[in-house]
């Protein structure tokens, strides 16, 4: 499962000599190579380097590698953890649809992320309690991943590192965008501001029993 996560979101985890180049060389210059832990022929995920003009700069968590594929648009078969008020309830990304928009604003960059989520319950806690409100459970995970996605925004702001493709997605898509930005892409990061909306979609049906809870 590991290994067909990583292909999917390969895009967004660069694990090749080839990808890593490009992505070093294009203006975020920024990139994550994931850290793979084998034991006992198991694969994990331990979270992922950040490498900044060839050199390493800092690591990723797995609860921020997280959030940096909500962010990326890349969080199919992401399984996330909520607690609610008498339960934790695990949820899988089925489908995942981003709008991505890129403004200037007051202060410079402003950029604008509306994702649309399809989730499906994969666990719980507690399988007495047999009534599970999808709306609540859809309004608690909107929360939950808008959180998660500030959380990663605001590293990638304070880090001025674009490791989640915000160049790819904006100024070289944008003359405007890009002949203001180009040339100071970090500076111009450092400033930016954001906005993100989150509206999500849960499937529950069958008995659901307490899986492996996901690695923080």
């Amino acid at each position: 499962q590991v290994l067909e996560t990583a292909k999917e979101n390969a895009s967004a985890l660069p694990c090749t000599i080839s990808s890593f180049i490009a992505a070093s060389e294009g203006t975020g210059s920024s990139v994550l190579i994931p850290m793979i832990n084998i034991e006992d022929e198991t694969l994990s995920v331990q979270g992922a380097a950040l490498f900044v003009d060839y050199a390493f700069t800092d690591t990723i968590s797995p609860d921020l590698l997280t959030s940096a594929l909500f962010v990326l648009g890349d969080a199919k078969n992401t399984v996330i953890s909520l607690k609610t008020e008498n339960e934790n309830l695990y949820l899988k990304t089925d489908k995942q649809k981003i709008a991505f928009k890129t403004e200037i604003g007051e202060f410079g960059l402003h950029f604008i992320m509306k994702t649309d989520i399809s989730l499906s319950l994969t666990g719980r806690s507690d399988i007495s309690r047999r009534n599970i409100d999808e709306e609540a459970v859809s309004k608690t995970a909107e929360k939950y991943i808008k959180r998660k996605m500030e959380q990663i925004m605001r590293f990638a702001v304070q880090k001025r590192c674009d490791f989640i493709n915000l160049a790819a997605r904006s100024i070289n898509t944008d003359e405007k965008l890009s002949k203001a930005y180009h040339q100071n892409w970090a500076a111009a990061l450092a400033n930016a501001s954001f906005e993100i909306e989150v509206h999500c979609n849960t499937k529950i049906s069958g008995v659901i029993t307490q899986p492996e809870e996901p690695e923080e």
